[in-house]
């Protein structure tokens, strides 16, 4: 059972011997426990900075075993307190994790539209978006928004669908932050590279929201490809 609070086979052996002798030499802990003098130097040394046994001074060097209930109530006072800290620790990285890598879907075009609006808000540094349905940017006035990103000097690309009615919308918005691929039939919306909605806005509207990094980083390596081989918009 020794061992099942760390301590090697020897030093179980030693420390044993060592309650049964009270106090002793190495050579009587090395006769009774049947390890090795050899070893038994490194053994009690490990044992003392446990707080196992104490040593004294002296021609030949004395060795004395701790009260066992002492030393064992010490023991379980040194685990409490670290099982304690531990599981504060690890409840906190359980609660982040959930907090902040998730999977989210939402169906109604009402509520993605309101993300996709949070999201332009929140945006602090680069905002990638590829527009499935234009009509629904003007409608919603998710412009305005884009709008706003630009005047705060924050980094935004536009992937359109050619089909779209509002290209000259966008254009004069947002200059050549826009490109034009027939890739673009589907909702995405990258925020700080740290947040991606992505879906459709048909007739049966539905969108997944992810912020886990692996997911994150797969989603802009499409957008990236998307975007680099589209047609700038003044091109056209």
């Amino acid at each position: 059972m020794l061992k099942e609070l760390g301590l090697t086979e020897y030093e179980a052996k030693a420390y044993i011997a060592l309650i049964m002798l009270g106090e002793g030499s190495v050579r009587e802990i090395s006769e009774l426990s049947k390890v090795p003098a050899s070893k038994l130097y490194e053994v009690l040394s490990k044992l003392e900075e446990r707080g196992f046994i104490l040593s004294s001074y002296g021609r030949p060097m004395k060795y004395i075993a701790r009260d066992p209930e002492e030393t064992l109530n010490s023991i379980r006072y040194r685990y409490d307190k670290l099982i304690t800290t531990l599981s504060r620790d690890l409840k906190s990285i359980w609660r982040t994790h959930r907090r902040l890598s998730k999977i989210t879907f939402v169906r109604d075009l009402n509520d993605i539209m309101r993300k996709i609006r949070s999201m332009l808000n929140e945006a602090s540094s680069i905002v990638k978006i590829i527009v499935d349905e234009c009509s629904l940017w003007v409608e919603y006035g998710l412009l305005e928004n884009l709008a706003s990103l630009i005047s705060n000097n924050i980094e935004v690309r536009i992937i359109l669908n050619p089909r779209c009615r509002y290209l000259d919308e966008f254009r004069n918005l947002v200059g050549n932050r826009v490109r034009i691929s027939d890739k673009a039939n589907f909702l995405c919306v990258i925020k700080d590279l740290n947040e991606v909605l992505k879906g459709i806005t048909g007739n049966e509207p539905v969108v997944i929201i992810y912020n886990i990094r692996e997911i994150v980083d797969l989603i802009n390596e499409i957008f990236d490809s998307i975007w680099s081989q589209g047609i700038d918009k003044k091109s056209l």
